[in-house]
């Protein structure tokens, strides 16, 4: 008995008073994949597992078992309220925005439904609520599983191939068409990427030092979806994958050295073709993109009806706002001027209707969600979890920092999306699951939930 006991450690949480022991053991197929047998652990507490078969009862079946650990996973555990509570906000603030940007362009070239892409927003914003509540009750831990991990790759990579086979949209091949029914594949890959490299990272953590372990063999697949991604002329979702990749290989405990050549190769690819366009515009596919894009970027007036145009009128409507705005649904810019302003440009109109102070206001609380969204993932315990909470912080991060960077002239029009505000269903939906995520990870954080 007392050899045994040896091997018994005593877990950090208690829930419900109940006091719940690991052993450590070989992994098996009921294995939650932490190296701890679930049913080990429940036979020597004398009760049932939480998240695993009964010993000596035969289990309900794969889906039963789910459904039930995802029951537990809610009643023994509370979410972060105010992340929940920021999210909200942010989304009320991002659908508001929308109707006041997109009226006039709805109104005019959809026979005058003027609140066409509010109502088709809202519709995906009850959706993403839905799936981001069945999200936050998923333990993590199935998403560790690597049945499970193989799955969500290889679907959202054939997912990826599959567009190529759909008829073109604004000359463009990016989504799947069912019906009525469209959504973009490059949504699921940004969460895909995450799992992945959260699980090699967690997998493989002490051989992360290592150049093929720690780079090379995770980089191959992740690289391959983003050059899927790239021959889609997406190039903005293509840079958004990079960066979370370059996260969460970083957080992962790849060494720093990688990141400097990277930085260094980047940089020099980037200096070489903005001073020589005419070479980055034989590059296949996309070269001519780039260059063109890059072009525009260094002077929009060489061009200020065509290609340009976007980029003048979005700095016209931030000019406009000044300190303190025009007053919500009294911009001017939104008239015709900014292309599709419930796109890209919102934040353009978000600026001349609020300012200066309400365009601050706004990222200061996209900098609370990150900063709420890193403290949840930081305190949680488990490798696998923390990473996951990190590279879903670091999209929000990211996305926030390209679009107000492309709105704003830093750096040369991508095309991004930015969070809670753009129109687009395929986005929130999945932005929605993601923050549900989050929120299962935040029932397990050492934090205080408040």
């Amino acid at each position: 008995m007392a050899s045994r006991s040896n091997h018994i450690r005593m877990d950090a949480a208690t829930r419900g008073g109940e006091i719940h022991y690991r052993q450590p053991s070989r992994r098996s197929s009921s294995d939650s994949g932490y190296g701890y047998s679930s049913a080990g652990a429940a036979a020597l507490r004398g009760g049932p597992v939480r998240g695993g078969a009964v010993p000596g009862r035969k289990s309900g079946g794969w889906l039963i078992d789910f459904w039930s650990d995802c029951v537990n996973h809610a009643k023994t555990s509370r979410v972060d309220l105010t992340f929940l509570a920021l999210i909200i906000i942010m989304l009320v603030i991002g659908v508001a925005m929308l109707y006041s940007a997109s009226y006039p362009y709805a109104y005019y070239f959809n026979e005058g439904n003027g609140e066409f892409y509010l109502l088709n927003q809202l519709k995906w914003a009850v959706f993403g609520f839905v799936l981001m509540f069945a999200a936050s009750c998923i333990p993590p831990r199935y998403f560790y599983k690597s049945k499970w991990m193989v799955f969500i790759f290889v679907f959202q990579f054939l997912l990826l191939v599959a567009v190529y086979a759909m008829p073109a949209k604004n000359g463009v091949h990016r989504w799947i068409i069912i019906g009525g029914f469209q959504f973009q594949p490059s949504e699921i890959t940004k969460f895909a990427v995450i799992l992945f490299c959260a699980w090699w990272c967690t997998r493989y953590k002490d051989y992360m030092n290592e150049a093929l372990i720690g780079m090379m063999v995770p980089a191959f697949p992740v690289f391959l979806c983003i050059g899927l991604v790239a021959f889609e002329r997406h190039a903005s979702c293509a840079i958004l994958l990079v960066l979370i990749f370059v996260t969460m290989m970083f957080m992962g405990g790849s060494h720093i050295g990688w990141f400097i050549a990277l930085g260094v190769v980047v940089g020099a690819a980037v200096l070489l073709f903005s001073s020589n366009l005419d070479s980055l515009s034989k590059i296949p596919v996309f070269g001519g993109v780039f260059a063109d894009r890059f072009g525009v970027y260094f002077d929009p007036f060489i061009d200020p009806q065509g290609k340009g145009w976007q980029n003048i009128q979005g700095l016209y409507a931030i000019a406009s706002g000044g300190l303190l705005g025009q007053g919500i649904s009294n911009s001017r810019q939104k008239y015709l001027y900014v292309s599709e302003p419930q796109n890209d440009f919102i934040f353009s109109v978000v600026a001349e209707e609020l300012g200066f102070v309400g365009s601050v206001g706004i990222l200061l609380l996209f900098a609370v969600i990150v900063w709420r969204g890193f403290t949840i993932a930081m305190s949680n315990p488990d490798r696998f979890q923390k990473l996951v909470g990190i590279g879903i912080t670091a999209q929000i991060g990211w996305q926030v920092i390209l679009n107000i960077a492309v709105v704003t002239k830093v750096v040369p029009n991508t095309g991004i999306s930015l969070p809670f505000f753009s129109y687009g269903g395929t986005s929130l939906a999945m932005l929605m699951m993601e923050v549900g995520v989050l929120l299962a990870i935040s029932r397990t954080s050492h934090l205080k939930k408040e």
